[in-house]
């Protein structure tokens, strides 16, 4: 008798793996996408909160030393925030695919030594997916909020 010894794989079992492979991949990239798309919503909310908080807590240690000279400044390259005083120099830095830059007003400003901003501004913090926050500096409060 003849014996077949053939080693491999039938052309049937070949076009039967490579349909369940482009199934699969049919069906995980648009879930893929979509969860970086959420995850990176939630990431630029986080950031929003933690530059709330790094601007009210400047704010609040140029209140309590009676700083004059006390500023609020986005970086020019889009990178971060920086609180300045005399002899205080502190710099949040934003992730790197996130950007903040100024909707209303310039790159500056004065913060007083009672801890208040005198001009109102809006900064928009913005992700590479699209997504946007902006943050409100109010005049002659002592918060900022996010819209």
């Amino acid at each position: 008798m003849f014996k077949s010894s053939s080693s491999g794989f039938t052309l049937i079992e070949c076009i039967l793996v490579m349909f369940i492979i482009i199934t699969i991949m049919s069906i995980s990239i648009p879930v893929l996408s979509r969860y970086r798309k959420v995850t990176s919503a939630k990431e630029l909310d986080m950031v929003c909160e933690n530059i709330i908080y790094y601007i009210n807590t400047g704010k609040m240690y140029v209140k309590n030393k009676k700083l004059s000279d006390g500023k609020l400044v986005l970086l020019q390259d889009k990178s971060g925030v920086l609180i300045s005083g005399t002899n205080l120099a502190r710099t949040y830095k934003l992730p790197k695919n996130m950007k903040i830059e100024p909707l209303t007003g310039n790159y500056s400003r004065a913060i007083s030594y009672e801890g208040f901003i005198n001009e109102g501004c809006t900064w928009v913090v913005s992700d590479d997916y699209g997504n946007s926050r902006q943050i409100v500096i109010l005049v002659g409060t002592g918060y900022a909020e996010i819209k």
